[in-house]
């Protein structure tokens, strides 16, 4: 038995291009789910697979060990599992169940076609047919090893070759409305339905980046962009808007990792790339944003746009009085900010700090702000008061210490013994403040309350001897 065409049970080529792989053994999403729901393993899950697209492309089930590596690799990495997973039946019955399910998936079997150029003709000659065929990749026909070093080792060279045909062969090229699209470009452009999906028909030929790294290729609706970093992604829109003005891959955010996904509102938009987050909705954001670095490690832990601050409605810029880059989001107007710190007393963060502040104002109170400073669990409230707010405090702290927290989230990880601790540095700024002049109040223009100070008890916190002792500031 050596090739398809001369025996009665067919075997695997020993020679596939790049082109096949992606044309006959791509498991489409329902496949991958389809199989997902039938399996309790990743191994279990690979071996369905390769049962499946084998019976679609040859109509028998070999042997997982006649599965060339290639193969078995090709469609691991396309489905996700982890690096080392081998298609497994431990049992002949698994084989047998897994046979079954095959057929009743894919039906009678009908011999796989490639499919034809839109605008190739009916007869080409052997010379044009041999160069649009491109270089053959040899795929070894061995058994899987089960020493996944040596596996792996197979693998990455077999790997390595394929994504270099199919990035840059003639064979993996297709001819869509009257331009060439190939590659991982053309699996892409594929997944999205082609010219009849999102994107149109391309526009232009596949471009070498600036960068000399990554390629694209440009539709009516948008460009796809890859590296071998990043893989192919299309980038369109407001976001690829956004994206484009922050310097395309050249600039911070650099290649797109993921598609375009909906946000679990249903309503709002996100795609991620290698150094941050675009993110976008028709009402909330004021256009698309990306989110990065502290301010977006920060934001993510209160729970990204449906959280307590919104989804962004600016991109980060530097704000000189606080010193800080700050970043608006859209719930409450509230600010998320990060700045590097310095020990100077012109500047709020003596160290490296993130935090968020609001700012909306009442009539007690100016903005109240929460600072953390990086790497440590140290939490540092500052609450602004107006004049009001010195005043009617005094009597009513405990309404001046709600009027504070109607402007700005609780910091989520303080403790009940750092809560009691806030609360009573909070009693007593607000019992003792005194204005000596116009303006000019001895607990100066912010109250700052500090998590790492001890609760020392409500008595003590305001008692007049104790606080001309601690100054509010007992440690």
């Amino acid at each position: 038995m050596t090739s398809i065409e001369r025996t009665a049970y067919p075997r695997f080529k020993r020679l596939i291009t790049a082109h096949e792989l992606h044309l006959f053994f791509s498991p489409t999403r329902d496949e991958h789910q389809w199989a997902a729901d039938a399996t309790d393993g990743d191994e279990h899950l690979l071996a369905l697979l390769l049962m499946l697209k084998s019976y679609q492309r040859m109509g028998c089930f070999p042997a997982l060990e006649e599965v060339p590596e290639q193969v078995a690799e090709f469609v691991r990495q396309l489905v996700e599992l982890p690096e080392g997973t081998l298609p497994v039946s431990r049992a002949e019955r698994t084989s047998k169940h897994h046979w079954g399910l095959v057929r009743k998936k894919a039906g009678p079997w009908r011999p796989s076609r490639r499919r034809r150029p839109r605008a190739a003709p009916l007869v080409r000659s052997a010379t044009h047919d041999r160069l649009l065929r491109g270089p053959l990749v040899e795929v070894s026909t061995r058994p899987l090893r089960r020493k996944a070093s040596l596996f792996k080792g197979v693998v990455v060279a077999l790997a390595s070759l394929a994504a270099l045909t199919v990035q840059a062969s003639p064979a993996a090229a297709d001819d869509v409305c009257g331009k060439q699209v190939g590659g991982a470009i053309l699996v892409k452009y594929t997944e999205l339905r082609g010219e009849t999906g999102p994107l149109g028909c391309p526009t232009g030929i596949e471009l070498d980046n600036p960068d000399g790294v990554g390629k694209r290729q440009e539709f009516a609706g948008g460009t796809i962009y890859w590296s071998a970093a990043s893989n192919a992604h299309p980038v369109w829109g407001t976001i690829g808007g956004k994206w484009g003005a922050l310097g395309y891959e050249g600039g911070k955010l650099g290649y797109p990792v993921e598609d375009e996904r909906t946000n679990p509102d249903g309503a709002g938009k996100r795609q991620q790339f290698q150094g941050g987050t675009v993110y976008w909705h028709p009402t909330l954001s004021n256009g698309a944003h990306p989110v990065w670095g502290r301010i977006g490690e920060l934001w993510a832990s209160y729970g990204w746009e449906d959280g307590v601050f919104g989804y962004p409605t600016s991109d980060e810029g530097w704000e000189e009085p606080y010193q800080s880059m700050t970043q608006g989001f859209s719930k409450d107007g509230l600010t998320l900010f990060w700045s590097p710190g310095k020990d100077d007393e012109t500047w709020w963060c003596k160290q490296e700090c993130v935090g968020y502040s609001g700012a909306a104002g009442t009539d007690w109170f100016k903005e109240t702000r929460v600072e953390t400073y990086v790497g440590t669990d140290h939490v540092k409230v500052r609450a602004i008061p107006t004049r009001n707010g010195f005043v009617n405090a005094r009597t009513n702290f405990r309404g001046a210490w709600d009027q504070v927290w109607s402007m700005a989230p609780y910091p989520k990880d303080i403790d009940q013994v750092e809560h009691q601790s806030l609360y009573e540095q909070f009693a007593c700024h607000a019992a003792w403040a005194e204005e000596r002049a116009p303006g000019d109040w001895n607990t100066g223009p912010t109250w700052d309350l500090e998590s790492e100070r001890p609760s020392i008890g409500m008595k003590k916190a305001t008692d007049p001897f104790e606080v001309r002792k601690h100054n509010c500031n007992w440690s």
